[in-house]
Formats: structure tokens, C-alpha cells, sequence
């Protein structure tokens, strides 16, 4: 199909529905679509025209909705006209003007093709229950977490780190170029909800393919807000047909804290090895407690062999791979929970080179005498500013973690975050250890820190 040439607009003033409501009364029962969605007088109703001009040729749509005295949408049609006159014979304000015309000779069309909007309700562990328009129906709970990332919604859907969350984006508008599965970070969707101001049909479709509830028309900023000042939150979701708040308050007082997921390892990690080829430069072994692809991509890409592993791996495992590297990677939940891989970093401290990232960096923390915390509300988006200690350098970065180190053991932090000041880098030169607490290979996110895979596999030089 042609690209269209231009794209007009033109609304009208709202209307009040309630005289609309008193002639359809006139000509008989209003359609039971609408009454079940319970629009009343009060409310009021929307009339945009869209004018698509292809091929030389006026398309028009007229867009209704009916939205309640509380802004949420309640029911929407979409009437397709066809405007007479080739695109060629009328001028700008003409075709705004047909449009216009066009519109106000079937605003008063009835309800016979109304559909409604599902309820959709989102109860939060301080008490209150959002309102909100259903677009997966289903019913779920999770930990109440927001990303502020603007792009990247393929990559933080599909990443590991969000298993057991609520997903909310702070950018209003989700789904906007389409869905890509060359961009995903594992094999399936991993937040067991997802919340946001607008989704689109296309990421809709994917989400219900996975059986994922999914709402929007929700006010995420000031969702965002909340979570900012309150700290990431239990939840509970119910939406569909025959959702009421009682069924989002039973998810909530279902929902378990984060750190009762005392092996949520399992839910994301390999359950055999899987070996990843690059050019025989180096080997690493991998220890999956939730791995992004991107990490094993950037890896192999700088000649790394790599071969991913369970998470709750034993020594021996270790030894009969003989890896030239030891990597953790990130994952989500408790680091305190990851008491294999803790354990792994003791043994082999010394002995092999050790990486790790995001709650890779929490558990070598841990194991070499330091010390993990749950943050506030964490960091999750594309835009956290590092600032390398030893060179002054700030640089951005991708975050999506919930805990932090508080105490380094005996690591040397090399990096903070400029924003709170928590350890972002960990070093031990004379023990070859180098963890980051950000994501280094992004995806989303700037590509500032990409060089700690180059100093990771030179680690095995030596």
C-alpha cells in the first residue's frame, strides 16, 4: 500500500451523551453492548474525523468514543466514508472542511456497532485500586516496577531480569514500531503483567499470544510517581468482561515479596549447557541465573566461546569445563537466593578470572564478604549516568536491578552511580575480577560501555 501522502485531523467539540442516549430511547433500546459498559448521562462523547490521502485518493474515517466523566474510555467505533472528490481537486482547507461536513451528516448514527471497552482494575499494596481499560484479560500479581525508557520495549519484555514483575512504562506510547524478534532478549515475555498510558494493537497481539494481562489508559505518570515516593510495590491485576476490584485485591494479597522467591533461578535458567561458538579466542563459562542473549552475543562476537549453565551448578561442573573465564550474569530476585553461584565465586576466586553483571556483580559481592539491598525503587531505564573513579569519565548507561551493593567486601568499587551513589563497578586487579552493575551490551540503551567485554576476555590472556 502507498505511503500516505498526508494525514488530516479534525475534531469536533465533545458532546454530552445525554441527549444522544434520549433519541436513541426514541428509537428504541440502546444496543446492550453499550448499557453494559454503564455510560451515563454524564459522560461524554468524542468525534474525530481522519482524512488519509493515497494514491490520490480522499479515504476518511470517523473516530467515536465515549468516555466516562472520569476520562477512562468506555466504548469506541470506527465508521469508515468514502470522501468524494480525487485528493487532486481540493485544497487543504477544503478537505478539512468536507471532513467536517462529512462528520456532522452521521454524528447522531446510533449505537448499533459500538464496542466496548473491558474493565480492567490494578490494586496496589498501599491501598488503592486503579481503573483502567483491559487489553489482554487475565488475571495476575507481581512486584510493581516502572522502566523510563523510551524505546527498547521488545528488549525489556523479553529480558529475564522482570520474571516475577509488573511492568510499567513511563513512555506514553508502547508498541509504535511494530514487534520484532530479532530484537528479543530471551525466548518468551518474562513481566507477569504489563502497564502502560497506550499500547498498540501490534504489541497487544503479541502479549495475548503469551497469555500476558496487559492494560492501559492507565495515568502512568502519576503511577510512576507513587512508586517513586512509595518504592516498588506488590500488585495484583484482574481484567477482562467480569473483572471487579475484588479480584485485583486477591491477586495483591497473593502477590509474595520478591525475596520469598526463594528459587526463582529455575524459572529462567537453562536446564542443560548450551555451548555458543566464536572463534576460539577464549572460554567462558556462564553461569545463566537469567542471562540476556545480548550478553552472549557480545561475547562471542569478540572470539569468546561460550558455554551457558545452570544456575545452581557445583564446582565439579566448573572443573570439567575448564573454562578460561567465570561469568555470572544477571537475573532477577534476591541475589541472597543464588547460594550456588555464591558459592562457585568462593571456590574459584583466585583461580579463574571471574565477570559478572548486574546481580552477577551482586553475587561476587556477596561471596568475597560484602553485602546486598533492596533499593527503594531501583534503577530501570536507559538513561542512569556512571561515573568511573578512576578517570573522571561519566558515561550513560542501560540499569534494570531492584537490589545493590551496600558493602564490597574485599572488592574496590571503581564505579558509582552519579544519581545515589551506589557501586556500579567492582574491580580486583591481583584476583582478576571485574563485575558491572549496569548492562554493558544494552540492548536497549547507549553503547558507551561496550568495552568491558574487551576487558573481560582479555582477562584470559593473562
Amino acid at each position: 500500500m502507498p505511503v500516505p501522502e498526508t494525514f488530516l485531523g479534525a475534531s469536533l467539540s465533545k458532546q454530552n451523551v445525554a441527549t444522544l442516549i434520549e433519541d436513541q430511547g426514541r428509537k428504541g433500546p440502546m444496543a446492550d453492548p453499550v448499557a453494559d459498559v454503564g455510560i451515563e448521562p454524564v459522560d461524554y462523547l468524542t468525534f474525530t474525523i481522519l482524512l488519509i490521502d493515497c494514491d490520490d485518493v480522499l479515504a476518511g474515517i470517523r473516530v467515536y468514543d465515549i468516555i466516562s466523566r472520569h476520562g477512562r474510555l468506555l466504548a469506541h467505533r470506527n465508521d469508515p466514508f468514502d470522501a468524494a472528490k480525487p485528493a487532486s481537486t481540493l485544497g487543504r482547507s477544503d478537505r478539512s472542511l468536507q471532513a467536517l461536513n462529512s462528520g456532522k451528516e452521521g454524528f447522531s448514527a446510533g449505537f448499533d456497532y459500538w464496542f466496548p471497552m473491558s474493565t480492567a482494575f490494578l490494586a496496589l499494596e498501599g491501598g488503592d485500586v486503579l481503573s483502567a481499560r483491559c487489553r489482554v484479560p487475565g488475571r495476575t500479581r507481581g512486584e510493581l516496577v516502572f522502566t523510563t525508557a523510551y524505546t527498547g520495549y521488545e528488549e525489556s519484555l523479553t529480558d529475564p531480569s522482570y520474571e516475577e514483575q509488573v511492568l510499567t512504562f513511563a513512555y506514553p506510547l508502547i508498541g509504535n514500531y511494530g514487534v520484532n524478534e530479532n530484537r528479543f532478549e530471551s525466548d518468551r515475555i518474562h513481566p507477569r503483567g504489563v502497564v502502560a498510558l497506550e499500547l498498540t494493537d501490534e504489541v497487544v497481539t503479541w502479549l495475548a499470544d503469551e497469555a500476558i494481562p496487559a492494560i492501559d489508559h492507565v495515568d502512568t505518570r502519576d503511577l510512576v510517581t507513587e512508586i517513586r515516593d512509595q518504592g516498588a510495590m506488590r500488585c495484583g491485576i484482574a481484567a477482562g468482561t467480569d473483572a471487579t476490584e475484588a479480584d485485583a485485591r486477591a491477586e495483591l494479597d497473593a502477590c509474595k515479596h520478591m525475596s520469598d522467591h526463594t528459587d526463582i533461578g529455575a524459572q529462567v535458567s537453562v536446564d542443560e549447557a548450551r555451548t555458543f561458538s566464536g572463534n576460539g579466542r577464549c572460554s567462558v563459562l556462564l553461569v545463566d541465573c537469567g542471562a540476556k542473549g545480548s550478553i552472549i552475543t557480545s561475547l562471542t562476537e569478540r572470539g569468546a566461546d561460550v558455554t551457558v549453565v545452570p544456575y545452581d551448578i557445583g564446582q565439579d561442573t566448573v572443573t570439567e569445563h575448564d573454562p578460561d573465564i567465570l561469568f555470572l550474569s544477571n537475573g532477577p530476585g534476591d541475589p541472597a537466593t543464588f547460594s550456588a553461584a555464591e558459592e562457585l565465586v568462593r571456590t574459584f576466586a583466585g583461580e579463574l578470572p571471574i565477570a559478572g553483571i548486574c546481580l552477577g556483580q551482586q553475587i561476587v559481592a556477596r561471596a568475597l564478604g560484602g553485602s546486598t539491598t533492596k533499593m527503594d525503587f531501583g534503577h530501570r531505564g536507559v538513561n542512569q549516568p556512571v561515573q568511573d573513579l578512576r578517570t573522571g569519565r561519566v558515561v550513560m548507561t542501560t540499569q534494570n536491578h531492584g537490589y545493590t551493593v551496600d558493602d564490597p567486601g574485599s572488592l574496590t568499587v571503581t564505579q558509582r552511580n552519579v544519581n545515589d551513589d551506589t557501586p556500579e563497578g567492582l574491580d580486583d586487579e591481583g584476583r582478576s575480577i571485574l563485575t558491572r552493575q549496569y548492562h554493558p551490551e544494552a540492548n536497549p540503551g547507549p553503547h558507551d560501555t561496550l568495552d568491558f567485554f574487551d576487558d573481560v576476555v582479555a582477562m584470559a590472556d593473562g
